[in-house]
């Protein structure tokens, strides 16, 4: 099989400042890197058509957003691009600018699911399961701590958990806590006490579901001695930063779930619902374009890279090739090999982009874990690894390197 794994060293061309509630990430100011045409903004491209579908599981009208090439014809089939959306945002991002100029250069069909609700991790699990069907030992029901999914869904730290009401602080309060140890750290040690992290989580970050902002501090006090992997009584640097899994992912469902970022309605069989939001918008796709059944590729984003692996290896006889982007897939992580095993025998091929300076995921998820068990098993791949870019960014920045990709390949 082949195996082309690149690191490319982008200089800076741009900034711009957005607010993007996306993988947990509040307002910031992104600096814009890339090669060649670069960026371009987040938002919904004048070009491509935000539109809404009537889905009857819930009898609600759900959002997507399409980009048809003025290349394309009845008469000749054409690829098909399907985008998946980072936690908190919307399919709107996904038919940004640069991936509506690329779609109309290639002659690409380009479609982005909502996945039913910002949160919905298009039925991937999310720490330790939570509601995902994914094959990580600690998911589903009967995960090993509690609930149905330590740390998430409903399990004993996030989501409706014991510890964090339904989610209030679990959710936001877990990535912006990744991203803010040296505001926790009140002495500024280099230490977290269990005392600095109770009063961050349940003080500062409580209120945005139903619980109160003690449940937080209860949430911080309950999971600290898994914070303190050396059990000397305090959380140090670089201990924090290896619990990107907590703060990302388990934040993610928990704090969805209770009034954080995925707002509106959190029903029961959300990751269930996410998945078939994703493939009636494929169906509708192939139903009102002439899609090449040998040219149908799927991409995302943080949360849609988890669910481009999730659905990738579920339906692997769909896709020609694969591009997520920054996954935040830290809980399909321990199962990996059997995720990319399905890919592989599939022939289905695999392009991971990653930011070397990713602030949310750590860049070396996908490089020292994803891209190295690739590389083990023989799976076809292409890694870019982009100095300098972070988690927002690298949504624009990775598209030309994708549809490179896509081009590449068929079934």
């Amino acid at each position: 099989m082949k195996s082309n794994t690149r690191t490319l060293w982008a200089v800076a061309a741009v900034a711009i400042a957005a607010t993007l509630a996306l993988s947990l990430v509040p307002t910031s100011s992104f600096a814009q890197q890339g090669r060649g045409r670069g960026g371009g903004g987040f938002g919904l491209d004048p070009r491509a058509e935000d539109r809404t579908y009537r889905f009857e599981d819930t009898d609600e009208d759900m959002q997507y957003c399409v980009f048809a090439s003025s290349k394309i014809s009845a008469d000749t089939p054409a690829p098909l691009i399907i985008s998946l959306h980072g936690l908190g945002a919307g399919p709107q991002i996904m038919c940004n600018t640069t991936a509506v100029n690329l779609a109309e250069e290639g002659g690409y069909i380009l479609a982005a699911p909502m996945g039913y609700n910002t949160s919905g991790w298009y039925g991937s699990p999310v720490l330790g399961g939570g509601r995902g069907r994914g094959a990580n030992a600690d998911a589903g029901r009967g995960a090993d701590n509690a609930g149905r999914g330590a740390n998430a869904g409903r399990g004993a730290n996030a989501g409706r958990g014991a510890n964090a009401g339904r989610g209030a602080n679990a959710g936001r309060g877990g990535a912006a806590a990744a991203l803010s140890f040296d505001t926790i750290d009140g002495d500024s040690d280099d230490g977290l006490t269990p005392d600095e992290l109770s009063a961050f989580f349940g003080n500062t970050l409580g209120g945005r579901g139903d619980g109160a902002g003690g449940d937080g501090g209860d949430l911080a006090a309950t999971t600290f001695e898994r914070w303190d992997a050396n059990s000397d009584g305090t959380v140090t640097r670089q201990e924090f930063d290896d619990r990107p899994a907590f703060a990302a992912a388990g934040g993610g469902r928990g704090g969805a779930r209770g009034g954080g970022f995925g707002g509106g309605n959190q029903p029961e069989n959300l990751a269930e619902l996410s998945e078939k939001d994703v493939m009636n918008v494929l169906a509708m796709m192939r139903e009102e374009f002439n899609v090449d059944a040998d040219r149908i590729y799927l991409t995302g984003h943080s949360m849609g890279g988890a669910g481009t692996y999730y659905l990738g290896s579920k339906h692997p006889d769909i896709w020609a090739a694969i591009a997520p982007v920054a996954p935040a897939a830290f809980s399909m992580s321990p199962n990996r090999a059997e995720h990319l095993q399905v890919l592989k025998d599939a022939g289905v091929a695999v392009m991971v982009v990653h930011g070397e300076a990713d602030e949310v995921v750590s860049v070396e998820t996908s490089r020292d874990e994803w891209v190295a068990t690739m590389e083990e098993l023989g799976v076809e791949h292409e890694y870019v690894e982009l100095s300098g870019v972070t988690h927002g960014p690298v949504i624009t920045v990775s598209q030309e390197y994708i549809y490179e990709f896509f081009g590449k390949h068929s079934k």
